[in-house]
């Protein structure tokens, strides 16, 4: 964080994929430098109802003590939603294609 950058943007990929970002960061004085950042992306997977959404913040500042020391405190959180299919037989392929919708399960990490 010795040097902050600023940047904001849009993505949008050639799968369709969106995204949003946005970096700020300012040098308060020669010993105090604060970040934040924010990002979210949206994603529509190619099977109908599949779809992984994210969103990302975090923020934190350094605080310079002496030429060889800083004290740094960041925090972040991140979320995400989404529903994906894991394995798909070349049956349900043929017979659906892109309208396969899989059972509903639920994973916990």
């Amino acid at each position: 964080m010795e040097k902050p950058k600023n940047k904001v943007g849009y993505e949008f990929t050639i799968d369709q994929e969106k995204r949003y970002y946005a970096n700020i960061g300012e040098k308060i004085n020669d010993n105090l430098t604060v970040q934040l950042n924010y990002s979210k992306s949206e994603k529509d997977w190619y099977f109908v109802d599949t779809f992984d959404n994210t969103e990302y913040f975090s923020g934190g500042f350094n605080y310079k003590i002496s030429d060889k020391q800083a004290v740094p405190l960041k925090y972040s959180r991140f979320e995400e939603d989404g529903k994906f299919i894991k394995t798909i037989s070349n049956k349900n392929l043929k017979n659906y294609g892109r309208d396969y919708r899989p059972n509903t399960s639920l994973v916990t990490v």
